[in-house]
């Protein structure tokens, strides 16, 4: 994917599939519905980052304790280990 200009952007173990009988090794990816490109496919240079305000994209499942206490300060961060490791 990132060799076509592709991130995925919800990477999970529901999104991973096995293929079957000579592709048996092979891990496909599916479900794009957050995919973008980071690439342009006419010029291949990187596309700039969007400055405009947006929510979150992704899974909170499988998101750092970073992006859950955005903005809320370090100290939520450390209260999340603390409670994590009980």
């Amino acid at each position: 994917m990132h060799s076509r200009g592709i991130l995925h952007r919800d990477i999970q173990l529901g999104n991973c599939v096995v293929g079957l009988g000579q592709n048996e090794k092979t891990i496909y990816m599916i479900d794009f519905g957050f995919s973008k490109r980071y690439i342009d496919p006419y010029t291949k240079r990187h596309i700039p980052d969007s400055k405009a305000k947006r929510d979150f994209i992704g899974n909170y499942w499988f998101t750092s304790v970073g992006v859950h206490c955005k903005g809320k300060g370090e100290f939520l961060a450390l209260y999340g280990v603390k409670i994590y490791r009980g």
